[in-house]
């Protein structure tokens, strides 16, 4: 997992892809000729579209990996002919072996 990946909210983003006038032009839609704010504009909302997108892509692959790197920590069987563990699966699995290391440990210091 990427160090820093947070900020996914839709007021900025950390790579700095979500800010500011995301189609590049003037600001002012009505100007020009004829139908070109339209086209200006659904650029922008194109633009607008893709970024976001991005940002979800990226949002998506930072929390696979998360889940990966908690795979290979929690003790379960890693052979190839075991399928890997969908992530609800890698969660609860998480929760119940931090729970059983807190009884053991409440366990041995009693």
């Amino acid at each position: 997992m990427r160090a820093g990946s947070i900020g996914y909210g839709m007021g900025g983003s950390s790579s700095g892809t979500g800010s500011g006038n995301a189609g590049g032009g003037s600001g002012n839609p009505g100007s020009g000729a004829g139908g070109s704010g339209a086209k200006s504009k659904s650029r922008q909302g194109k633009l607008v579209r893709l970024n976001i997108n991005a940002r979800e892509r990226r949002r998506m692959h930072d929390l696979n990996d998360a889940l990966d790197e908690l795979r290979s920590v929690i003790p379960y069987a890693h052979s190839p002919s075991v399928r890997k563990l969908s992530k609800i699966a890698t969660l609860l699995l998480a929760k119940n072996y931090i729970l059983m290391q807190v009884s053991t440990t409440r366990t041995l210091q009693a």
